[in-house]
């Protein structure tokens, strides 16, 4: 089975520009615009970032829209701090986009 795209939706609703969800039998990832911001292995329960993740307040919006929504618990609930520790020991990496292969 290949890949399925789906625009996010906004406040309204409705698809907004630019903001994706990509889902494959592996996993679920976030891009906004060219980047990927975030790739959730289904199989490992792992999460690693783009460099773009947090770049600006839209893609950090919706990231964070993606990490609530599309992410199993406890990591949809997870805050802002709670992933900077994760960062910090290691358990959620942050890869150059060179590096993210589909």
């Amino acid at each position: 089975m290949g890949s399925k795209v789906y625009s996010m939706e906004g406040r309204t609703g409705l698809a907004v520009k630019n903001q994706y969800v990509v889902e494959s039998n592996k996993e679920r990832s976030f891009q906004s615009y060219n980047s990927v911001c975030a790739v959730w292995d289904k199989e490992k329960k792992t999460l690693t970032l783009g460099e773009d993740w947090n770049r600006s307040t839209t893609t950090c919006k919706y990231f964070w829209k993606f990490i609530r929504e599309y992410l199993p618990t406890p990591w949809c609930d997870m805050d802002r701090k709670a992933l900077l520790a994760k960062i910090k020991a290691g358990e959620v990496k942050v890869l150059a986009q060179r590096e993210i292969e589909f």
